[in-house]
């Protein structure tokens, strides 16, 4: 980017945007608002699509429950390059742990400064990896409820994402870290919500076409077929 550009701005953009989305989320699973202000979905009608799926739905929580108990000391970390620097470790923990979507290393000029950092250090059941900020405590997570654990996840969220605004942030490369970081907790976490919400909420569209026309039945049938079969892979 050239010499004067507005990080701030683009900054502000980003993190205003990707809050927006982490509490429609949230007020969408809460029952709150309409998908595209078309369709009202419950938790019920959420948890049914994953019915034939249920290990995707444990999974899930499984992976959220940890990021999201990792994620709340880094509220207390100060907010700048040093904080962005111990967020992409984070993330590079988390993806080598759980063997899911890869995050791209970065390296920032944080100084000699490490005493703002306040984590400790976790060792892999499954390895002999010192992690120094993801919290993998011996906890069984198949009975946690998956809508209070992305609750929560979302919520930890918009405050990291807030402490992106900060003055010292407002260059290249820390703008740069922060797509990056953007990227990985959008395709990890927001696009597959998505991509399912949206499915669901197609489901109950035609099944309510069907109750007034009976053409829309036979294509009712197919949709959820389909789904089905796309859920399991």
């Amino acid at each position: 980017m050239s010499i004067g550009t507005d990080y701030f701005g683009l900054l502000e953009n980003l993190v205003t945007k990707r809050t927006n989305n982490f509490d429609y989320l949230k007020r969408l699973h809460e029952g709150e608002v309409y998908w595209l202000n078309i369709v009202s979905l419950t938790q019920t009608d959420i948890s049914s699509f994953y019915t034939n799926s249920q290990t995707i739905l444990r999974t899930r929580t499984n992976l959220f429950f940890f990021l999201g108990l990792s994620l709340g000391p880094f509220l207390q970390i100060p907010n700048g390059p040093n904080y962005l620097q111990s967020l992409a470790s984070l993330f590079e923990e988390y993806s080598s742990e759980f063997k899911v979507r890869r995050f791209k290393k970065i390296k920032l000029n944080v100084g000699d400064d490490t005493q703002t950092v306040k984590s400790k250090t976790f060792l892999s059941d499954d390895s002999n990896i010192n992690y120094q900020f993801l919290i993998l405590p011996k906890v069984n997570t198949s009975k946690f409820d998956y809508f209070q654990v992305i609750f929560a996840l979302f919520d930890l969220l918009t405050h990291c994402y807030r402490k992106f605004l900060d003055p010292s942030c407002e260059n290249q490369q820390c703008y740069e870290a922060i797509v990056s970081i953007d990227n990985w907790i959008s395709g990890l976490i927001l696009n597959p919500i998505l991509e399912e919400i949206e499915k669901i909420a197609n489901n109950i569209l035609f099944k309510r076409l069907s109750s007034f026309d009976p053409m829309f039945q036979e294509v009712v049938k197919k949709k959820e077929i389909d789904y089905d079969t796309s859920n399991k892979n």
